[in-house]
């Protein structure tokens, strides 16, 4: 997006928050609002995804704060996987987004 981080919408961040995720990390919870914390709860393959994730987040203008705050060992199946939590802030003012409109007819 060409917005500042002042300027962000919330698909803004929803945009660099999968971007930042590797392909063997899962968002199974996202929350992101207006005054309050941004947080993320998923599944990875190894502490080195979630690792990965939490340091392109924090790195990124659009957000301060971002920390992992919890990780858990388990296994889905039988493969061992980490669940995470990382919490953070949001930059900028958050405007809504705008629903698209359709077409003009001629």
């Amino acid at each position: 997006s060409t917005r500042s981080p002042a300027n962000q919408t919330i698909s803004d961040a929803i945009t660099v928050l999968s971007e930042a995720a590797s392909a063997n990390s899962w968002f199974t919870s996202l929350t992101i609002a207006r005054g309050a914390p941004m947080s993320i709860s998923g599944i990875a393959m190894t502490d080195g995804d979630i690792a990965h994730l939490s340091a392109e987040v924090a790195k990124n203008p659009r957000f301060d704060e971002t920390k992992v705050v919890s990780l858990t060992k388990t296994t889905v199946g039988k493969r061992p996987v980490s669940q995470f939590m990382v919490l953070g802030k949001l930059r900028g003012f958050l405007a809504f987004d705008r629903p698209m409109r359709g077409k003009k007819k001629a």
